[in-house]
């Protein structure tokens, strides 16, 4: 049977956001805890972020994702990334 696309229901019901699966596919009460690879600090990325946002001029967010970086290479007690991160840090100045 052929139906015409305005008489197709396109709408989905969601899911009530309590009854979500959590990472390991159980349901639970939206307490999710997010993976590690979200929530580890990756001072690379926020470098490289950092250096991109100050390319496109947005000053504000590039010093945040810098001074993460620094705060993460610091932590991981990496000289080599603290230095390049307090590089573009100036540079951003």
């Amino acid at each position: 049977m052929i139906t015409s696309r305005s008489t197709l229901n396109t709408q989905r019901e969601l899911p009530d956001a309590d009854w979500l699966p959590d990472s390991t596919g159980i349901a639970s009460n939206n307490t999710e805890v997010l993976p590690d690879r979200l929530t580890s600090p990756d001072a690379a990325t926020d470098l490289v972020l950092g250096k991109l946002l100050a390319t496109q001029q947005r000053a504000i967010e590039a010093r945040k994702m810098l001074e993460n970086a620094e705060r993460f290479f610091n932590q991981q007690a990496n000289v080599d990334g603290l230095a390049q991160a307090r590089k573009a840090l100036l540079e951003l100045k």
